[in-house]
């Protein structure tokens, strides 16, 4: 009786009192090539398990701690409270002018003695013709914009330290595939020399495998040291320079976009962080068109002088007066400084209005894009990769078994690995693709997915995703 057994190594034909195993491999052989795949996979399910999905939790969290390290938001913070200092600073009464001196006569003057000899005198500007109040509105406009800057600066920092972790998580898989098929060569190697020791294999392919396992070795180093730089370039956009407790991410595919691009482009045109601050910028320009006009007003002040005798200190008289100064002679002046700043509103005004176009034809492309890795990810986790996979095996037992060619399995290895690199690429594009639409559109990545849009309806008023 001869009974037949197809195992992953090869296969045995057990008959007339021996066995006989075609590939070559004995069965200590094979039993310990089985627990060592065995461990190989537990090991990288395990490490698989200790990482952390991407999803807006870590990304919120990661979040958290830039706002609280990083110190371009703390230097952001300083410039918008010395705005709010500035705001509060703004004077509407000018500092009193004190006058003191004294007077001499000859002989065809008056007497000392009768009109007084020593002069004091107290002089105050009013704020009656609008001047203080522009500048008072000037000062908030400046603070509401650098207020906007701040805003805006973590939502950019936000987005950089996010894509960084996205690209770490992606080179930690690609780190991971390089192992695999370093420990999956190293595999190959055993039941080459295997079977060329028993006869059945060729040096050809053994030298084959051990060139592959090389290149697989050199390709790893690499990826680790891809790896590496991204996992510093994360530490750096949380404003840090090194953390024990940085976890690893795994690259997942993030869900579907619920809002179609139309309304996500009509909602950056009001709530990108740059339109938010243009808008502001264009505040600030008007306010100072404001103020440059009322600056040609005159400056209206009244004021008192007393007058008395040194010898008994007595008081002679007191005058009242009204003065104000008169901007005659630089009018001219006055009229370039308005046109100046007319043309700095109307450059604002313009900056606005192009940055409008430039995020609704982003966001447009950006939503298309992200498309295209969807189904991308989609034809290869639901095609593309199940039959590299099933011709990656067959080819594999046709080899085992001695019926297939070594260049098939390599092929066939090597395009399977290459849809997992391009399936985890594809998803790590969408993730990044969606950071950037939620960026422009002013909302967290968890809003975008969610179908939040913004509570304000225009670009004057900072939305809730902007504060967080």
């Amino acid at each position: 009786m001869k009974i037949q057994y197809h195992g992953f190594f090869g296969r045995s034909i057990e008959g007339h009192g021996r066995t006989r195993w075609e590939s070559g491999v004995s069965a200590p052989e094979l039993i310990r090539l089985a627990l060592a795949t065995g461990l190989i996979l537990a090991g990288s399910v395990l490490a698989s398990t200790n990482r952390v999905e991407l999803g807006p939790p870590a990304f919120d969290e990661l979040a958290e701690r830039m706002r609280t390290n990083h110190p371009a938001l703390r230097a952001t913070r300083a410039r918008s409270e010395a705005a709010q200092r500035q705001v509060e600073a703004v004077r509407t009464f000018a500092d009193p002018t004190a006058k003191l001196g004294g007077s001499a006569a000859t002989s065809r003057g008056t007497r000392a003695s009768e009109s007084g000899d020593l002069i004091y005198g107290l002089e105050q500007r009013l704020p009656i013709l609008g001047k203080e109040t522009a500048a008072r509105r000037m000062a908030e406009a400046e603070a509401a914009t650098v207020q906007e800057k701040e805003v805006a600066t973590f939502q950019l920092l936000r987005r950089e330290l996010i894509r960084a972790t996205v690209d770490a998580a992606l080179n930690e898989r690609l780190v991971e595939l390089a192992h695999e098929e370093l420990d999956w060569h190293e595999a190959q190697i055993s039941v080459a020399a295997a079977r060329y020791e028993s006869g059945n294999g060729s040096q050809l392919d053994l030298l084959r495998f051990r060139s592959e396992h090389a290149a697989r070795n050199a390709t790893l180093q690499s990826e680790e040291q891809r790896r590496d730089s991204s996992r510093a370039a994360v530490l750096r956009a949380l404003g840090i320079h090194q953390d024990p407790t940085l976890p690893s991410w795994m690259v997942t595919e993030p869900p579907p976009l619920k809002l179609p691009a139309e309304t996500l482009a009509a909602t950056a045109t009001h709530h990108a962080p740059q339109i938010r601050v243009l808008a502001k910028e264009v505040r600030l320009a008007d306010s100072a068109v404001d103020a440059t006009r009322k600056s040609r007003r005159p400056d209206i002040a009244v004021g008192v002088e007393g007058r008395q005798f040194h010898d008994d200190a007595g008081f002679r008289e007191g005058t009242g007066y009204l003065s104000l100064n008169l901007p005659w002679f630089n009018r001219g002046k006055y009229r370039q400084d308005l046109a100046r700043d007319q043309a700095r509103l109307t450059a604002a005004r313009e900056d606005l209005i192009d940055e409008q176009v430039g995020v609704r034809t982003d966001v447009v492309r950006l939503a298309r894009e992200l498309e295209s890795a969807r189904r991308e990810t989609t034809a290869y986790r639901n095609d593309v990769l199940p039959l590299a996979e099933q011709t990656f095996k067959a080819a594999e037992i046709a080899w085992v078994s001695g019926r297939g060619m070594l260049t098939d399995l390599m092929e066939s290895r090597r395009a399977y690995i290459q849809t997992e690199i391009l399936m985890a690429k594809a998803e790590a594009m969408e993730w990044d693709r969606l950071n950037d639409i939620a960026f422009i559109c002013g909302l967290t990545i968890e809003e975008l997915l969610q179908g939040k849009l913004p509570t304000a309806g225009s670009a004057d008023g900072p939305s809730q995703a902007q504060h967080r």
